[in-house]
C-alpha cells in the first residue's frame, strides 16, 4: 500500500517535509506492518531498506566482541531507522529489530540515497534526526554510566512512554531485562 495524503502520515519527521518535498519521496514509501521481533537489519549485513514508523517501538543493539549485548537506543514515529543510511553507509554496523510490534514505511535504501541527493529539506530533516538520535545515545550512555539500575529502568520506560500511542504499551519482562 503506497502513501495517499501526508495529513495521515503519523511519522514526525515525513509530517515535517514541506507538501512539496513530500510529494516527491511518496511513491518511494510503502506501508508495512512489522510484529514484535521482526529483525530490521543485521549487524554487518547490507541495509537494504529505510523504516519510517508510524507506531510500535524498535532497538538498536550493540553486540561487543565478546557476544554481551546491549540496547544502545530506541526509536518509533520520532524517526528512521538505520540512521547510518544518512552517511551512505551500505553494511549496517548494528542489529535494528522491532521490540513492541509496529507499523511504519519502507522505503529502499537506493530511493531514500536519492531522496538525499535531490530533496535539500528530505536531507536536513534527515540529518538532523541522525543528531538528535546520537544525542539520545550519549544521554542513555551517561544514564549507564552514573545511575543505578531503578533510575535506568525509569528513563528507559519514559522513553518507551513517550513513543507509545496512548497510555499503555506492552512489555515483556524479558525485553525490560
Amino acid at each position: 500500500m503506497k502513501v495517499r495524503r501526508q495529513e495521515d502520515i503519523r511519522n514526525k519527521l515525513l509530517a515535517l517535509l514541506p507538501a512539496a518535498d513530500f510529494e516527491q519521496v511518496a511513491p518511494d514509501l510503502e506501508f508495512v506492518t512489522l510484529p514484535q521481533g521482526t529483525l530490521l537489519v543485521k549487524a554487518g549485513q547490507p541495509i537494504e531498506d529505510i523504516y519510517f514508523l508510524t507506531s510500535g517501538i524498535g532497538s538498536v543493539v550493540v553486540e561487543t566482541p565478546e557476544g554481551h549485548r546491549t540496547e544502545a537506543g530506541l526509536f518509533g514515529f520520532d524517526g528512521y531507522v538505520p540512521t547510518s543510511a544518512v552517511a551512505d553507509v551500505e553494511i549496517s554496523p548494528h542489529d535494528v529489530g522491532i521490540q513492541i510490534g509496529a507499523e511504519g514505511y519502507r522505503m529502499t535504501f537506493a530511493s531514500f540515497r536519492r531522496c538525499m541527493e535531490t530533496n535539500r529539506n528530505f536531507s536536513k530533516v534527515m540529518v538532523r534526526s541522525m543528531e538528535v538520535f546520537a544525542v539520545q545515545l550519549a544521554y542513555t550512555v551517561a544514564s549507564n554510566a552514573v545511575h543505578d539500575v531503578t533510575e535506568r529502568l525509569a528513563r528507559w520506560l519514559l522513553m518507551c512512554h513517550d513513543r507509545a500511542a496512548g497510555e499503555n504499551f506492552e512489555l515483556t519482562h524479558e525485553f525490560m531485562a
